[in-house]
C-alpha cells in the first residue's frame, strides 16, 4: 500500500491493475449494500416505522459495522483522490460531498424517529450516500486510465 502514500500510481510499473480490481470490488460491495438497504427497508411510511429497530444497541451495532466497512473504502478512495489528476476544487468538492453524505448516513442509522421528516431523511441519506460513493469510484477509475 506504499503507493497510497507516495503517489506513484501512474508509474508504468505501478499497481494499476490492483487498484482497478479494488475499485471493481468496491463498486460490487457498494451496490450489494445499497440493494440490501432497499430490500430490508419498506417503502411505505407505516411499514417503515413498524420495521425500524427500536433497540439502541442493535442500531449501534449496525452503525459500528458501517463505520468499519465504509471507513476502509473511504481511506483508500481519499488516498487515491489526493493523487488524482482532478483539479483541486473538484477534489475538495468530492471530499466534502462524500464526507457530508457519509456522516448523514451514519447519523440516520443511529437516530430513531417516528415523524415524516425521519422517513425522508433516512431515504435521502441512504440513496444519496451510495450514489455519491459510486460516482466517486467511477471518477477514480476514469482517472486511473
Amino acid at each position: 500500500m506504499k503507493f497510497l502514500a507516495t503517489g506513484n500510481i501512474r508509474d508504468p510499473r505501478g499497481p494499476k491493475k490492483i487498484i482497478l480490481f479494488t475499485y471493481i470490488f468496491f463498486i460490487f460491495f457498494i451496490c450489494i449494500n445499497w440493494i440490501l438497504e432497499i430490500l430490508n427497508t419498506p417503502f411505505t411510511k407505516d411499514e417503515f416505522f413498524s420495521s425500524i429497530e427500536t433497540s439502541f444497541t442493535i442500531r449501534l451495532e449496525k452503525l459500528h459495522i458501517q463505520i468499519f466497512l465504509f471507513g476502509f473504502i473511504l481511506i483508500f478512495d481519499f488516498s487515491t483522490l489526493f493523487s488524482s489528476k482532478l483539479k483541486k476544487e473538484q477534489k475538495n468538492t468530492l471530499f466534502i460531498l462524500v464526507v457530508m453524505f457519509y456522516l448523514l448516513y451514519l447519523f440516520s442509522l443511529l437516530i430513531y424517529g417516528i415523524t415524516d421528516w425521519y422517513y425522508y431523511f433516512y431515504w435521502f441519506n441512504v440513496l444519496g450516500f451510495h450514489f455519491v460513493l459510486l460516482v466517486l469510484q467511477l471518477l477514480l477509475i476514469k482517472d486511473l486510465g
